[in-house]
This record gives structure tokens, sequence and C-alpha cells, in this order.
């Protein structure tokens, strides 16, 4: 069997964080942040969990607790809505992900799974605006791991163990992604929707703008 993972942000939503300010205005409705500090350079990982724990410890001086958690994502899907209503664009598909999926589903060889660097309640419900149904697909979230490698690692263990792998490709938009691909030895695949060329160095690896052209092998 092809197991065929996708990230979320930038690879099958066009929610790229470089326009998302919602996670630090969710943040900020209960701990006081620095609305123009760069938290997440100081982060080893990307993702909502390792960024969260980091900005809560730095400004609170204590790590965050479940509540803590549970009310900041409850809080970043209440911005996330809002940004839906007046920026209805920025929750679309990268062209064509949803049919490349639900065609993918269909192949009795291939297995689709999701790891993504946002929290799983929060990805699904991007997923959900972008118009991509993953309700019958194993996804995973940054909840239970700061890191990418962790988290997809645990996704493709959980696949195996009921599937036969013979073969994994991932699927990504992110240089991170593609140093994930490299930590775990499996195929690595890049989108780049907004054709900025940070993965044209990768000429090993096939990079396409979106769905419509790409070509598994």
């Amino acid at each position: 069997m092809h197991l065929v993972i996708f990230d979320v942000d930038g690879t099958l939503t066009q929610t790229f964080y470089s326009g998302d300010n919602c996670f630090l205005k969710a943040l900020s409705r209960f701990i006081e942040v620095e609305k123009d500090y760069p938290y997440w350079k100081e982060c080893e990982h990307p993702t909502d969990e390792a960024v969260f724990h980091h900005m809560f410890r730095k400004i609170t001086g204590d790590d965050p607790k479940e509540d803590d958690r549970s009310k900041m994502q409850d809080q970043f899907i209440v911005e996330l809505m809002h940004k839906y209503r007046h920026t209805p664009g920025f929750f679309d598909e990268i062209p064509g992900a949803a049919r490349f999926i639900k065609e993918l589903r269909s192949e009795p060889d291939t297995i689709v799974g999701v790891a993504t660097g946002g929290w799983e309640k929060v990805a699904r419900f991007k997923l959900e605006l972008a118009g991509i149904d993953v309700n019958d697909i194993e996804l995973i979230g940054c909840d239970l791991h700061h890191d990418k490698p962790s988290f997809t690692q645990a996704l493709i263990d959980k696949i195996a163990g009921s599937k036969t792998i013979s073969r994994i490709t991932y699927i990504g938009d992110s240089l991170y992604d593609y140093e994930t691909t490299q930590k775990l030895g499996i195929n690595f695949i890049g989108i780049d929707f907004l054709q900025r060329g940070h993965l044209n160095h990768l000429t090993f690896c096939p990079v396409y703008t979106d769905y419509r052209e790409v070509r598994l092998g």
C-alpha cells in the first residue's frame, strides 16, 4: 500500500501563516502579549503546540495546563471564524486538493492520512471551511507532540498497525515539511501555490503549484 500524507496549512488550504494573526489575537484575549513580537521565531518547531507552549511560558513563567490549552483552541476557532466571515478566500482549498484526495481514496492500493502542525480540532475546522472531507481519514495534529517528525511517525505507526505499507509520500509546502521527510526517510512532494520559489533548490523532489498538476509517480 502507498501511504500519502498531507500537511494542511498552505498544502491543502490557503491558510498561510504569513497572512494570519488569529493565533496571536486568540492568545491576547487572556494573556498580555506583545502583538508585534515574533515569538514563533524563537521556537525550534513551528507547530501550534510548540509556539503556544513557548509563548505561554515566556509571558506567564508557567507551563500551560490542559484548561489553558482548551481555552486557547476554542478562542483560536472563534478568531478563525471571524476571519472567515471577513476574508473568506483565506480558507479556500489549494486548487484541486479536494478532488485529488477523493481520487486517491478511490484507489485500492492507496491510503490517505493527514499530519499537520496545527492542533487537530483547529485543523479539522479549517478543512471543513475549505470543503475538504477528512471525516474517514486518519488525521493527527501537534496535540501530543511539539515536533512534526514525532507526530508524523505516530500517524505512520498507527496506520501500519493494520495495513502493510510499502511506500510513503508526504505532501507539504515548507522546508520544515521537507526536513521531516528526510528524518523519517520518506518521499516528499512540494506545493508552492504562492510561487515563492522556496522549494526550488530541492531539484530531486517534485514541486507543484497546485493539485491540477500533481503526479505521484
